[in-house]
Order: C-alpha cells, then structure tokens, then sequence
C-alpha cells in the first residue's frame, strides 16, 4: 500500500476532518476529477521539496498523509 501526502491550505481543515479529501476539478483533458498528491519515499527533502513551492504562494498550509491500495487505479503526470 503507497503512502501519499496532500497540501492543503489550512482553511480547508475543518472540511477535510469531517468529509475527508474530495476530488476537484484538475486541467487535464482525461482526467475530470482529482487531488494533487506525491508520493512519500525514503527521501524526505525530495518528498517534500515542493511544499516550499507551495508555501510561496500559501503561508497556512498543512499537509494530511493517506494511502491507496495498490489494486487501486491512479494517475501521474505534472503538475502546471
């Protein structure tokens, strides 16, 4: 089972503690609904570099680590 972590800013907080992670709109042709995760691996800096991207333009963020079986479909590609 992958582990994934998600930012979030964090008047999103109260939201995802009760209804959990919903899938949004996302700018891909294929694809109609998601979440923009990444993948937690032995690296932490490389795992969480891009929450420093982030941060630019959200200073309250927070972050929720969730998993997904591996018989589960997901999708991978860039983020713009």
């Amino acid at each position: 089972m992958a582990t994934f972590v998600h930012v979030f800013p964090a008047e999103k907080e109260k939201s995802i503690l009760t209804a959990g992670i919903k899938a949004g709109k996302v700018h891909y042709d294929e694809i109609q609904k998601g979440i923009f995760c990444m993948p937690v691996i032995s690296d932490f800096y490389a795992t969480h570099q891009w929450v420093r991207e982030i941060m630019r333009r959200h200073k309250n963020i927070l972050v929720v680590y969730f998993r997904i079986p591996d018989s589960d479909e997901v999708w991978i590609g860039k983020s713009f």
